[in-house]
């Protein structure tokens, strides 16, 4: 068991992946549940090819859900040495927790930010976010666990942008879109006798810059999440705004939220190919990007909009590797156009805890895979959920996560 791990690399050459990800399981070794299960299914580490993926050992991200406790079995370096936990957004009620060190957290902020450029190819001149500032987001959501600092995954993924990516060569001027009215702040609390924060849109302050920089060539990028950007697009569209910025704006979102759901949210699901013609019918633009990832995995998958499916097809970047697994059996399933549940694995960013090899509950549709089984395009379709929460597919199957699950 080696006590070297892998540097980040967003581009690594299959060789190097292949070695970085060894040396990424040895160390979680050290997790004294993730050590259980090597031994239980007699893994001896130091694959020589992507065909052994699916010989090493995942966790299901149901492991890391608020109901597992502490997280101590998970720990892959010494408690003290967590930076943080990251929180999950949860409409059950049950969010997970992840432990992080500051380098894990880094990481996967460098990847969200990183696959967003993708999406931009490249540097933009100005961003905005469709959201409160994060540090007032992170201000009032910082809590903790386990003897550490907790804070939420998505706040955390925006300020690593605005951290890591602000300026000229990444996401040029950042603007947050949402403001705190504290005025009306201080009545609604006195009102509700409980602090109840109210905000206002800058949608006035959004479309005086998209009139300056009509035509003149500078690239724009809004983003946010799903359901907070379809509203203000929303709102943009019933003021009467259209714009010719067909090659300068480029809308982006995230975190989710097509069926309506996110965190405390319960709203109408949103189409995803009315969301592609708001975009088109304000910004004369198609540009529209959907960024799918897991708060237990540091990793984020770009997603294109295609009109022949009317969905968002969603790929890995060269740092990632996926497999799809039967819902009810387990086994990899490489067929076009079956879906099963989506495995992620990644050498970096995993220094805190086994998330190098992640089983999650989201169902996806393979669409291309390569010669080795991996899947190189996906559809996302829903979250799967455990037999006592409601069954996962119509034909009554998901007996292997329900069993991930429960264990």
């Amino acid at each position: 068991m080696t006590d070297e791990l892998p540097k980040y690399d967003f581009k690594p050459e299959n060789k190097k992946w292949l070695e970085d990800f060894n040396k990424t399981i040895d160390h979680q070794m050290k997790s004294t549940y993730y050590k259980k299960r090597c031994d239980e299914t007699d893994y001896k580490g130091n694959i020589e090819s992507f065909n052994d993926l699916n010989r090493v050992p995942y966790i299901a991200d149901w492991e890391f859900k608020l109901t597992n406790k502490d997280h101590n079995h998970l720990l892959t370096i010494p408690s003290e040495k967590i930076h943080l936990y990251t929180i999950s957004s949860s409409t059950t009620g049950n969010p997970s927790f992840v432990p992080r060190t500051r380098t894990d957290v880094e990481i996967f902020q460098r990847n969200f930010g990183n696959v967003t450029l993708v999406c931009s190819n490249g540097p933009v001149n100005n961003t905005f976010f469709i959201s409160p500032s994060m540090d007032l987001i992170l201000k009032n959501t910082t809590t903790q666990h386990n003897g550490a600092t907790a804070q939420p995954f998505g706040p955390l993924v925006y300020k690593g942008v605005d951290d890591l990516f602000s300026g000229e060569e990444g996401y040029g001027t950042i603007e947050y879109l949402i403001k705190l009215n504290k005025i009306n702040t201080i009545f609604r609390s006195l009102k509700e006798r409980k602090k109840t924060p109210s905000f206002d849109k800058k949608i006035s302050s959004f479309i005086s810059v998209l009139k300056e920089n009509q035509n003149n060539g500078v690239k724009i990028q809004l983003g946010g999440p799903t359901i907070p950007t379809y509203n203000f697009l929303k709102e943009i569209e019933k003021q009467g705004h259209s714009f010719d910025m067909k090659n300068q704006v480029i809308v982006t979102v995230g975190a989710g939220g097509w069926d309506g759901k996110k965190g405390d949210r319960n709203t109408d699901p949103i189409s995803k190919e009315s969301f592609f013609k708001l975009v088109n019918t304000i910004f004369g633009s198609n540009t529209f990007y959907d960024i799918y990832g897991t708060s237990e995995s540091p990793v984020a998958f770009y997603g294109t909009y295609d009109s022949s499916v009317k969905d968002v097809i969603h790929s890995p970047m060269k740092h990632t590797k996926i497999l799809v697994r039967n819902p009810d059996t387990g086994e990899i399933i490489t067929k076009r156009n079956k879906k099963g549940i989506i495995q992620i694995m990644t050498p970096y960013g995993c220094t805190g805890s086994p998330q190098a090899n992640i089983l999650t509950s989201d169902i996806v549709k393979i669409l291309e895979t390569t010669d080795e089984g991996l899947v190189s395009k996906f559809l996302y379709v829903k979250r799967a959920k455990s037999k006592t929460e409601g069954i996962i597919d119509k034909g009554g199957c998901g007996d292997f996560i329900a069993k991930q699950m429960e264990n």
